[in-house]
């Protein structure tokens, strides 16, 4: 049922203008965030980290994405990343912005927007990140669709 919701909702309401963000590459990113669980809102990581929705997308990260879904209401957040189509949106504006080539292969693929996604332009060139569960998943999923 899972991955039905994941291809229905990549497929029907995604299109993303960025090159190697496609529908599969998003639905990797969204299984290795959070299992792509529609039921997964908002929690907090430590003493500052606050992540929410299928994506597990931070304030920060929906506000350098340019805050899609903001009408100036105090949950705007909350409401866009947890609710999916506003999440594509958030993860789709903030690759456009930040893309770069994390895993030093000469190419912007699938696999930088992975460790983007998960670590920022600034971290996701750092090793740590290859070692998360997050990235076990992004890679058996990228591997079963042969993204990678």
């Amino acid at each position: 049922m899972k991955l039905l919701l994941i291809l229905l909702t990549s497929l029907l309401y995604c299109v993303s203008s960025i090159k190697h963000l496609t529908d599969e590459c998003l639905r990797c990113i969204c299984l290795a965030s959070s299992e792509c669980d529609p039921a997964v809102r908002c929690h907090s990581v430590g003493p500052v980290e606050y992540y929410c929705g299928p994506y597990q997308v931070s304030r920060r990260y929906w506000k350098l994405a340019s805050s899609p879904g903001n009408e100036g209401e105090p949950f705007d957040f909350e409401d866009c990343v947890n609710n999916i189509y506003c999440a594509i949106e958030t993860v789709d504006r903030y690759m456009a912005r930040y893309s770069k080539d994390c895993d030093f292969d000469q190419q912007i693929t699938c696999p930088d927007y992975a460790l983007l996604h998960k670590a920022g332009p600034k971290q996701c060139r750092r090793s740590w990140v290859k070692e998360t569960n997050y990235w076990t998943r992004f890679i058996d999923c990228a591997n079963s669709l042969n993204i990678i």
